[in-house]
Formats: structure tokens, C-alpha cells, sequence
């Protein structure tokens, strides 16, 4: 059986663990769906026409795959198991062990190979009832960027990392340093307005909005900004140079 993965287990260490005997076979694309970070916390995929989700695929047994049940809380209804199309690029340089391929990744001497265009019905595991946008676990960010740092090396885009997996590492109880001094100011604006209208020396201050905590999709230009506070914040994935599961 054909799987999907699309978060933590893009991390080919903790892939490799909870699935020993896991083959590994090439990027994946998953049209039609867009990746989130859910109201639990964790990664999901909620169906959007115009989105994509990019990922890896590996080849599973029954065993792995009571593993990844486990793991992904399915009896206890975090996840659901699903079966769909996923556009795979096929490596073709033999099968290639998940344990194998995390090792070379390691020692930096992975090259990668010549790839393969073909459609594979793969497992994917949704969260159906848990669909709402929401804030990063802060125990999931390290995790995500481990996870991000195989991906990026096993072929996922930068434009892909940059504009849905980046922006999500925030997590709103950590609100990044430039903003705590921005809204730090804002305060001391505040209060000084009012002092000088009490003393008779000013106008009657009308408060100063409070700009919003950045969220996991905003606007172009926010997102550039999310990605500052990001790199600033937590830096950069280890290896991922070019660009800012469950």
C-alpha cells in the first residue's frame, strides 16, 4: 500500500521508527486539498479547489500501517483513514528503506536520481471533525522543522514551504520579539497621551489598535513578514538554505 505523508512523518527519523519496514518512493502531490494547522494544533489537509498539498509517499505494510493508526489517534477519531489520487515522482534508483534514506540524509550524502511522472492511489490520513484553521502546538513546531528539512531535500518546492508550511510555525503564545516591542511601544504611546490630556497639555487619545497576531494564512505581504519572524525567532531548519503529522 501506497502512503501519503504530509507532516511529521516527512521526517524521515520518526517516518523510519514508527514504520520499520517502510519503502520509500518519491514526492507526492495531492491536488484539490489545502494543509492547515487545526484547531488541535496538528496538520491536516480540508478540501480547496485552487490548493495543492505536497508530500511524500511511501510504500507500507498491514504492520506500518496499524502503527500509523496508532500514531495518527485513529480509534480515537483525530484521523481517518482515506484513499486518493496523489500525482507521484517516482525515484528510479531502486527501493530505498526509509531507515537507509534518513541515514544518507544525515551524512549529506544523498544525491537524489532520475524521477518517474505516474498517479497512485495512496493512503492519506484526515481530520474530518476537527477542519477549523487554528495555532500551531509549540511542541510541533521543532518537529515540523525537522520535518520541513527532509522534505525540502527529497524534492518538496520552496514555493510550496513558503507559502503553507512557513507561515504556520508561529505559535500565537509566542508572539515574536519584534511585535512584543511593537506592541510594547504602543502601550507607552498610550500611556503617555493620556497623561499629557489629564495634565490639560494634549487631546482626548483615541487608543491605538493593536495589530493582529500573525495567522497561518494571511495576505502576501504578511506573509513575508511571518517568514522574518520566523527565521528571527526560531531560525531556519536545519539545511533548508534557500527559503524562510501527524
Amino acid at each position: 500500500m501506497d502512503y501519503f505523508a504530509y507532516a511529521s512523518n516527512l521526517y524521515l527519523t520518526q517516518m523510519a521508527e514508527r514504520c520499520p519496514s517502510s519503502i520509500f518512493k518519491g514526492k507526492g502531490i495531492l491536488r484539490g486539498y489545502r494543509w492547515q494547522i487545526n484547531a488541535r494544533g496538528v496538520a491536516n489537509v480540508v478540501k480547496s479547489a485552487n490548493d495543492w498539498v505536497e508530500g511524500l509517499v511511501f510504500t507500507i505494510n498491514a504492520k506500518d500501517q496499524k502503527a500509523l493508526d496508532r500514531s495518527e489517534g485513529v480509534r480515537r477519531g483525530f484521523y481517518e483513514r482515506q484513499i486518493h489520487p496523489v500525482m507521484l515522482e517516482q525515484i528510479d534508483c531502486g527501493p530505498l528503506k526509509t531507515s537507509y534514506l534518513a541515514q544518507r540524509l544525515k551524512d549529506d550524502t544523498w544525491s537524489g536520481g532520475k524521477v518517474t511522472t505516474i498517479m497512485v492511489e495512496a493512503l492519506v490520513y484526515v481530520s474530518s471533525n476537527h477542519v477549523r484553521d487554528g495555532n500551531i502546538r509549540e511542541e510541533y513546531v521543532l518537529r515540523m522543522q525537522h520535518a520541513i528539512a527532509h522534505a525540502y531535500d527529497l524534492g518538496l518546492s520552496p514555493e510550496y514551504i513558503e507559502r503553507y508550511l512557513a507561515p504556520a510555525l508561529v505559535p500565537q503564545n509566542r508572539i515574536p520579539q519584534q511585535q512584543q516591542q511593537r506592541q510594547q511601544q504602543e502601550r507607552c504611546m498610550r500611556s503617555d497621551a493620556r497623561q499629557e490630556f489629564i495634565e490639560g497639555r494634549g487631546v482626548k487619545p483615541q487608543g491605538i489598535a493593536k495589530k493582529p497576531v500573525p495567522g497561518p494564512m494571511n495576505n502576501a505581504a504578511q506573509i513575508h513578514r511571518d517568514q522574518n519572524d520566523i527565521q528571527e525567532t526560531y531560525g531556519r531548519p536545519q539545511r533548508l538554505t534557500t527559503t524562510a503529522s501527524t
